[in-house]
């Protein structure tokens, strides 16, 4: 299958989508049992039987184990099988292989079908499988199935059945049709926008309080001591290794460059493109009478709407690849400029096709793309060679060198992190220097102090792993050492509770006729006029409270709202009411297609409970359970 996929990935790939439903499963990387379907009953150890789908014990444990792995590697931890999120994690894959299965079923029974040369494609086209220019690469396709442990011909078996399923779901999607009544409601509701004005009341404006006594404060420190402790820290050793770094120093010499522009010259050439009319008839007489009207003397054009009732489409200019029909586009790029060709059949129907000109085909030169080929060669080994150390580094922390020796040995980049808690930030508030933050953070939180933590792939190719050195637990601190802390916290807090009762006294005199405005001047508060904004907020810079209570109100109503900073008063101007007859095709086609989507999942939930009951289902969970849960 190897050569045929090399073969093939050097021309027109069709662009397969296979993301139709929140249901359909992530093709290829998520559908991970591709092979072993059972044949009906004659599978004595059949544990789930999905009419005459069956899977065995082991089918069912290394589909677990692959997600098992995946979960663990996601969050940095081996999941232990007495954790309840593998029992969780068992029941999630069984619901997935059923749920598979029981569109296998409906798409077999209404005769979907997918051809081998589909299917091909479909693989080709995977991003993950691409060499930097679009290429397949074949090796790292080889590469991958060996980790997951699955033979080409079981991963063909699983892509087609993949494909079927996102077929027979398409049919699904094809059948939604979203009421233009229910597009003109969510329009109009969403793009509805209220301007406001609003008074902030800043409660550091309130001066004078007095301070509270010592039996003040001690009651306020215990009622409020957790606000007053502080975080948990970590302090990590982390070994590193990117892309990017290895690529930087590896060498590539100038024979591999010329080596590889000239065995892959055709990524370095823009593809011949024609310009050309075509005119699409419903039957062969109408595009031969066509003909006989050009041999007579009439323009293409007027030939073709005297026929077809129809002017002709003006197409390109367009490489070969970019015409869907073959035949047409063989016949496109077989014929002279300003010659006829036809009458031609396809799917569409006749076709009579006029090439107006022709760009002709042309290939860089090496010194153009001398550079950007040395990077990504760089770039290939260096993807190619991080497989092998990153194995070499497992192995050498599974022989118990430390994570100092193994950096050493493999040329890792080797820092200690000053401590941080739990959302990556430092003592002195400022974020830790380490990209990606997120995974590291997650990683440090889930080792135990003094371990070492397995190695942690990044979405960019690279890798890490990290040593917990120090855990740093959480503490209160002790009244005698915060007390300013406290009593500051304790003078703002009655700032704001004098703010909100300002600001209600506000509010009863604006509904009494004064102008928020003038109000505005006298207690000198924070005084705007709000730009036109949505129920997200959207076009004015306001806090959610505020945005909430304005479309709560009619125009005129005057509110009083807490806000995180203090108080404020706001009272409804105006209400921008949509035109849903000025609204832009592309809005409205944007919000159908959301609306589309969302009515596909509640078809698809209700598709599974049809299939659920049309075919039968059989789960042995105890038996699977007493396997898969008790090692």
């Amino acid at each position: 299958m190897l050569e045929t996929l090399r073969r093939i990935s050097k021309g027109w790939i069709m662009k397969i989508i296979l993301g139709l439903l929140a249901l359909t499963f992530v093709v290829f990387f998520g559908s991970t049992d591709f092979g072993g379907r059972g044949g009906g009953s004659n599978n004595t150890d059949a544990v789930v039987e999905v009419d005459d789908i069956n899977y065995s014990l082991r089918q069912i444990s290394r589909e677990f184990n692959l997600q098992l792995q995946q979960i663990s590697r996601a969050s940095g931890r081996q999941i232990n099988l007495q954790d309840p999120i593998a029992s969780s994690l068992l029941t999630q894959t069984i619901n997935t292989m059923v749920t598979r299965s029981l569109y296998d079923l409906a798409a077999r029974d209404i005769g979907v079908v997918a051809s081998d040369n589909a299917v091909q494609n479909s693989i080709l086209d995977i991003e993950y499988f691409k060499k930097p220019g679009g290429e397949f690469n074949a090796e790292l396709f080889t590469s991958y199935l060996g980790k997951i442990g699955m033979s080409e011909e079981q991963f063909f078996v699983g892509a087609k059945q993949d494909l079927k399923r996102s077929q027979f779901l398409g049919s699904l999607r094809e059948s939604i049709s979203v009421p233009d009544p229910m597009i003109k409601s969510l329009y109009k509701y969403r793009n509805e926008k209220r301007i406001a004005e609003i008074l902030y009341i800043n409660p550091s404006k309130f001066k004078g309080l007095k301070l509270p006594d010592e039996t003040q404060i001690t009651k306020y420190y215990e009622k409020s001591k957790n606000n007053f402790q502080s975080p948990e820290y970590r302090n990590v050793t982390v070994a590193s290794l990117s892309i990017s770094k290895l690529a930087a120093d590896t060498v590539i010499d100038e024979q591999e460059v010329i080596d590889s522009y000239n065995s892959n010259t055709n990524d370095f050439m823009t593809p011949e493109r024609r310009k050309y009319k075509q005119g699409i008839f419903l039957d062969k007489e109408s595009a031969i009478k066509a003909m006989s009207l050009l041999k007579q003397g009439l323009s293409f054009s007027d030939a073709v709407n005297k026929t077809s009732g129809f002017p002709p489409t003006i197409t390109g200019p367009v490489s070969i690849n970019q015409i869907g029909e073959e035949v047409l586009a063989e016949k496109v790029f077989s014929t002279a400029i300003n010659e006829v060709n036809g009458p031609i059949e396809s799917s569409l129907g006749w076709h009579l096709i006029l090439v107006e000109s022709v760009i002709k085909s042309k290939i860089q030169p090496l010194s153009s793309v001398k550079e950007p080929l040395k990077r990504a060669l760089s770039i290939m080994k260096a993807r190619d060679n991080i497989i092998n150390i990153l194995n070499d580094v497992e192995d050498s922390l599974a022989a118990g060198l430390t994570i100092e020796e193994v950096a050493r040995e493999n040329k890792l980049t080797i820092e200690k992190l000053d401590p941080f808690d739990a959302v990556g930030l430092t003592k002195d508030n400022k974020n830790i220097v380490f990209e990606p933050i997120v995974d590291l953070v997650k990683t440090a939180y889930s080792t135990s102090e003094g371990e070492t933590s397995n190695i942690i792939e990044t979405s960019n190719g690279g890798f890490f792993v990290i040593r917990n050195d120090k855990i740093t637990p959480q503490r209160i601190k002790p009244l005698n050492q915060i007390r300013q802390s406290v009593i500051d916290t304790w003078i703002k807090q009655e700032q704001k509770k004098l703010a909100i009762i300002s600001s209600k006294n506000i509010t009863n005199k604006v509904s009494s006729g004064k102008s928020l405005k003038s109000i505005s001047l006298d207690v000198g508060g924070k005084y705007i006029t709000t730009q036109p904004f949505d129920r997200m907020g959207r076009g004015e810079d306001i806090e959610p409270a505020i945005v909430t209570s304005m479309f709560k109100s009619s125009t005129g109503d005057v509110v009083h709202i807490e806000t995180s900073q203090g108080a404020a008063v706001a009272r409804l101007t105006k209400i921008n009411k949509v035109n849903f007859e000025n609204a832009s095709k592309d809005a409205i086609n944007k919000l159908r297609t959301q609306l589309a989507e969302g009515l596909n999942r509640d078809l698809a939930e209700q598709l599974i409970a049809e299939l659920k009951s049309r075919y039968s289902i059989d789960v042995n969970k105890d038996v699977i359970e007493d396997s898969l849960l008790s090692k």
